[in-house]
């Protein structure tokens, strides 16, 4: 395969990972009950700390195989601590989970590169995330580890929703929450669980986004805004979403690595045109959770 036939499919395997694990956090969330509108913050989070991780240590190039699959561990849980926020916010004290996410995702770039700029050697410019030399030599089997990984993922979780009590619980917290408290189970703790899950998933997807582009300016490039209108466009079904992000990340392939006769910045809003006239024109009918979004009280029926 030649060059740039490489540079299609290693572009291509990225962006499945990194939609396919951003449209599942959506989905674990939903699925209990909470609107995820924070993806795209908890990705840059995640993408940050991947960038942190090489920069202020500097590995040598006989462990960057390692060391970035323990960057990739400790994004993920970063993004996962900074889950409990819309945790707190949404489940305890009962806040609009749009408006919170929203809040989210505007304090990630802003943190993200006041962060950068104030560790030493960050520079004025964030163009490298300080990777070894040997890593473009790496790359291509770091992305398809990943997208085995994340088809592995995928494969768990189908069997999660479906095969096992917590699965069903889970749902049941989106759809019927009353219910669930009802039988002896917290609602909360369920919801805490599938968020934090959620903000494991996401960070992963930031850290992928960012060894794929070998740089870091504070931003995914709204890949988890896609991954929300994936989770839309699936209809909250694991097959629907994996469908979609296998569709959207060959036309980011293309518009990245083929020229396709229109200028670069026009070809990257296809994308994200794409979802709005899918759903203007079939009108698809939302499946989502009955109670997504909805503030839980016991007190409350």
């Amino acid at each position: 395969m030649n060059s740039s036939g490489a540079l299609f499919f290693t572009e291509l395997l990225a962006f499945f990972s990194i939609y396919s694990l951003g449209s599942l956090a959506g989905l674990l969330s939903e699925k209990s009950g909470i609107v995820n509108i924070a993806l795209d913050g908890k990705m840059i989070m995640g993408g940050l700390i991947f960038t942190l991780f090489f920069q202020i240590n500097g590995f040598e190039e006989s462990l960057d195989w390692f060391s970035s699959y323990l960057a990739l561990i400790f994004a993920g849980l970063f993004s996962m601590l900074y889950a409990t926020l819309l945790c707190f916010f949404t489940i305890n004290l009962l806040s609009d989970h749009v408006i919170t996410g929203t809040a989210l995702n505007m304090i990630a770039p802003a943190f993200s590169l006041l962060v950068m700029f104030a560790i030493p050697n960050g520079g004025t410019t964030i163009s490298d995330v300080g990777h070894s030399s040997s890593w473009s030599g790496n790359m291509d089997s770091f992305v398809i580890i990943m997208t085995i990984v994340t088809v592995l993922i995928l494969l768990f979780f189908t069997f999660f929703f479906h095969k096992t009590n917590y699965g069903l619980r889970l749902k049941a917290s989106g759809e019927n929450p009353y219910a669930l408290e009802t039988a002896g189970i917290s609602v909360k703790k369920t919801r805490w669980f599938s968020v934090m899950t959620a903000g494991f998933l996401s960070g992963m997807a930031g850290a992928i986004f960012v060894a794929n582009l070998d740089s870091f300016s504070g931003t995914v490039n709204g890949s988890g805004y896609l991954s929300l209108a994936i989770l839309i466009l699936g209809q909250w079904t694991i097959i629907g979403i994996t469908s979609f992000s296998l569709l959207f990340s060959v036309l980011v392939a293309v518009v990245s690595e083929i020229d396709i006769g229109i200028s670069s910045e026009l070809a990257h809003t296809i994308p994200f045109i794409l979802p709005l006239i899918v759903l203007v024109i079939f009108k698809a009918k939302s499946n989502g959770p009955s109670s997504a979004g909805k503030p839980f009280k016991k007190d409350m029926r």
